[in-house]
């Protein structure tokens, strides 16, 4: 749960917004986004960066799914092609950002003792 290089942690982080519509704005809030377009500017990112850390054919076929279900097609195609550059000024990152800016190694040591 706490390795930057599990893909699984942020597809299902990507998941739990997606079905909950809540989302991190700031290291206090979190918010339950109503627009279902809004909310994929917060998912998207999350769902690029388990791309940056595995961008297998399986993968990419899995979020694309995850897109078509939810009348995502743009962004689905997106990721089939392979094109995960993130546009900054489009999309909200902060959920993401917060998470790779947070102390690991702290938490590790917190649940080892």
């Amino acid at each position: 749960m706490l390795d930057l290089y599990d893909t699984s942690r942020f597809m299902n982080l990507a998941i739990e917004m997606l079905n909950h519509h809540y989302v991190r704005t700031s290291d206090e809030t979190i918010v339950r986004v109503t627009g279902q377009n809004d909310l994929f500017l917060y998912v998207m990112p999350v769902f690029f960066y388990a791309l940056e850390i595995n961008n297998s054919n399986t993968q990419r076929t899995q979020i694309a799914g995850m897109l078509m279900q939810r009348n995502q097609r743009t962004y689905a195609e997106m990721v089939l092609k392979g094109e995960t550059e993130i546009d900054k000024e489009k999309f909200r990152t902060f959920p993401l950002d917060y998470i790779l800016k947070t102390d690991i190694e702290s938490l590790k040591s917190k649940t080892e003792q």
